[in-house]
């Protein structure tokens, strides 16, 4: 029976600590000071779950049984947990073992030097004294800790540091301090970034320099076109022609080389045998329905009666049968956007930036021609300019519209966002 109380008492122990797996989350504080403060006891429930999970863990270091094979199993569960489920943070684990074991040794300083502090005061020491050889009794342990606690300072710092030079963040720095929740600090030190809108404002910034390079490196290359396009047999005809070319290739989605989604299949529900079925026999009775309305007294006929009552039985079947089938189509497209979101990120992406086009700056341009040369024929340099022109506002007006639209479908699907390298 006792062993069996010796198995039992640990598992409970166990399965306890599990009640703290949310407390070490990213978004909660539970003994991880950095890189913020360690409590944040904004609702009352959050508080009330805050205190508790300190008095669990408390407890166990008081009265848990075998604590040291306890604490490694939940340690153990907390980094598999972190590794495939992603629910609690890995700066939080660590902060937790780090600070559990000054817990620990303060529980363990508390209760080893209890017996030492009466037998010092039955014989008359003071208590400086006493402070004093406990002082050199655990000076070792406390320098242990000391350097400990520097070391995670620098790994923290280090950490910190590292992230942030991952991300072209530094012109988001002036988003204030939030003083109750944990921030990055950005590349200047002086102002903090939030720790929850480092990645967002990282992708935005990746995606912003990716879009300003692209931009800069296609009206780079059209004006040098233009500048070198021989003035020699330019007419209007010619101009068409290099706008035309122009017109493709500044396209945002044939600037970064996006491919033209596939046609997809018409939706099955269109040559579904059971629907043509259905509108074959709607035809025969709309038929036969009209006939019957061309007779004398039409509305007091029970036969039209019962023809219009199977028309709109038949229209019912056929819009049940049309819906069923449209959720099957929709259901499908669904399972092949799970199975390859990639592909429908891209697929997406295109359609949108599809619809930015420089067409409307050069028709614009001939417009303002036509008004200026009375529809004659204008002179070459002229011709060049104006194409120069339209080329250099279509850029800087395309330029934000694309980095807005591959903002908006980095928020939508960061995932395949970052798989297919935008």
């Amino acid at each position: 029976m006792s062993n069996d109380r010796t198995i039992v008492k640990p598992v409970l122990w166990y399965f306890l600590l599990l009640t703290l797996v949310p407390a070490v989350s990213e978004h909660w504080a539970f003994l991880a000071f950095p890189p913020g403060p360690a409590f944040r006891l904004e609702p009352a429930w959050e508080g009330a779950y805050g205190a508790a999970a300190i008095v669990v863990f408390l407890l166990f270091l008081w009265w848990g049984e075998r604590r040291r094979l306890v604490f490694s199993a939940f340690v153990l569960t907390l980094f598999t947990l972190y590794s495939y489920g992603g629910a609690p943070s890995l700066d939080r684990i660590i902060s937790f073992i780090a600070y559990s074991a000054l817990f620990g040794i303060a529980l363990e300083f508390y209760r080893q030097n209890r017996p030492l502090y009466h037998e010092l005061k039955a014989s008359g020491a003071g208590l400086g004294r006493i402070l004093l050889r406990a002082a050199l009794l655990w000076s070792p342990m406390l320098i242990f800790v000391a350097v400990g606690i520097a070391l995670n300072h620098v790994i923290v710092e280090a950490t910190t540091n590292a992230v942030y030079g991952t991300a072209l963040i530094d012109r988001h720095c002036v988003i204030r301090d939030d003083p109750g929740k944990p921030v990055i600090r950005c590349a200047n030190l002086g102002r903090r970034l939030l720790r929850d809108q480092l990645e967002p404002l990282a992708l935005e910034e990746n995606v912003a320099v990716h879009v300003e390079r692209t931009f800069h490196f296609w009206r780079t290359k059209a004006l040098e076109g233009l500048s070198g396009l021989s003035l020699d047999g330019l007419d209007r005809k010619k101009a068409l022609e290099e706008v035309r070319a122009l017109t493709e290739a500044l396209k945002p989605v044939n600037m970064f080389g996006l491919e033209a989604p596939e046609a997809r299949p018409r939706p099955t529900y269109l040559n579904d045998p059971r629907l043509r079925a259905i509108d074959r026999q709607r035809q025969v009775v709309d038929r036969q329905l009209e006939d019957c309305r061309r007779l004398l007294f039409a509305f007091a006929n029970p036969v039209c009666d019962r023809l219009r009552k199977e028309s709109a039985r038949l229209l019912r079947d056929r819009n049940s049968r049309a819906s069923a089938l449209h959720k099957q189509e929709q259901e499908r497209i669904r399972t092949e956007r799970e199975k390859d979101p990639v592909k429908a990120y891209r697929e997406d992406l295109y359609r949108v930036l599809a619809r930015i086009s420089p067409a409307g700056e050069f028709l614009g341009m001939w417009r303002d021609l036509d008004a200026r040369f009375g529809g004659k024929e204008p002179p070459r340099e002229e011709m060049r300019a104006s194409i120069k022109v339209a080329v250099i506002r279509f850029m800087y007006s395309a330029e934000p519209r694309t980095r807005s639209v591959m903002s908006a479908m980095l928020k939508r699907n960061p995932d395949a966002a970052y798989e297919a390298g935008v």
